[in-house]
């Protein structure tokens, strides 16, 4: 078990570049940073106002103007792929619940989609409308790399003056992504955020930042985590056809309950499906890839990349509860050893407590929450 479970691990690493990826992603975050303290419509528009001329930088800090090689740069280091995208859910116009007041309120504005194209805006703010995109999920607007700041700052102050958030805006983000050629790795960023009927933002304000090699095989070190992962994945074929072994055979003999009367049992059985998840992802992940390479240089939205980003989230999901899974499979190794296994006859012998406590604990934080 140690081994498999170090080979993971190890195979991890490879995969994700922690130390690399931590920085970009450090450095991005801070570009975005800010976004908590955004609770009204008003407050977007500052922030978003603040955060056009650090992706759109023109010049050095000394004030010279950055040359056409220079420009597009972000954070120094990490290079603006296609531009910025900024995404609205509307809702629609509803009529408000009959009552007393209701011909005093107007209008009222639900949570259901808006799929329709927004009204022409008259003169001189016609190209400022904007329709809905199934590929986008919203109404969406699209700053090109290859525009300046001043050219991407009249294209918000269009936007703004056609009033494309109001009322009826229930979501919006914003979207872009890097290319580090440093450490080769791409990185998307999304950040949301979320209007609700009170007035204010509802809930905390979402940042995602996701990044990753797409030239997967290319070095030495690549084909021996190649290795690796074909030795990971013969490992788990073998362990799924003894597990498969050993539950046959104790049902021959006992029953299911006779299988499942050990709690460490569902663990075994828990740590494996959670396995065999990763390794499918993982491949759908490569499949995904190696199908859909990324053209540069580009000055459209790469929605590629954004798809990529997702089913990189979802695998470090499935990543982060198998390890956590695994930690406390490591307890049943312990038994062997009558110090070591003190800590699991102590939470044995406790377990009927622990559970009524932290049912008491749950009842009593759901109250105040």
């Amino acid at each position: 078990f140690l081994f498999f479970f170090c080979l993971y691990l190890l195979i991890l690493m490879m995969q994700i570049n922690p130390t690399q990826s931590y920085a970009v992603n450090s450095a991005l975050r801070q570009l975005v940073d800010g976004n908590g303290d955004v609770k009204t419509t008003d407050d977007f528009i500052e922030y978003f106002e603040q955060l056009l001329p650090k992706i759109f930088v023109t010049e050095w800090y000394n004030g010279d103007t950055l040359s056409p090689d220079e420009a597009g740069y972000i954070m120094l280091y990490n290079k603006l792929v296609g531009g910025l995208l900024i995404v609205q859910k509307k809702g629609t116009d509803t009529d408000c619940p009959d009552g007393l007041y209701k011909t005093f309120y107007g209008k009222c504005h639900s949570d259901e989609l808006d799929t329709g194209t927004t009204e022409p805006k008259p003169e001189p703010h016609a190209n400022t409308t904007f329709e809905y995109s199934d590929e986008a999920g919203g109404h969406s607007a699209f700053f090109s790399v290859s525009n300046s700041l001043p050219q991407v700052q009249a294209q918000w102050e269009g936007l703004k003056d056609a009033l494309w958030l109001d009322k009826n805006t229930r979501t919006v983000q914003i979207k872009m992504a890097t290319y580090n050629g440093e450490y080769e790795m791409f990185s998307f960023v999304i950040l949301q955020f979320r209007f609700v009927q009170g007035g204010v933002t509802g809930g905390k304000n979402n940042v995602i930042i996701a990044s990753a090699r797409l030239e997967l095989y290319k070095t030495t070190e690549d084909w021996v985590r190649c290795g690796l992962e074909l030795l990971f994945v013969y490992m788990v074929a073998w362990i799924l056809v003894e597990e498969m072994i050993d539950v046959v055979l104790t049902i021959k003999e006992s029953g299911p309950k006779g299988y499942f009367a050990s709690g460490w049992n569902y663990f075994d059985l828990g740590n494996l499906a959670l396995v065999i998840l990763y390794i499918i992802l993982r491949c759908l992940y490569l499949g995904y890839v190696f199908l859909h390479p990324i053209k540069l240089p580009s000055n459209k939205y790469q929605i590629e990349l954004e798809e990529g980003a997702d089913m990189l989230t979802a695998l470090m999901l499935i990543i982060i509860v198998n390890i956590f899974i695994k930690i406390l499979h490591l307890f049943k190794y312990f038994a062997f050893q009558g110090r070591m296994n003190i800590l699991n006859t102590t939470m044995g012998i406790a377990a009927e407590d622990l559970i009524h406590f932290f049912l008491l604990f749950g009842l009593i934080f759901l109250a105040y929450t």
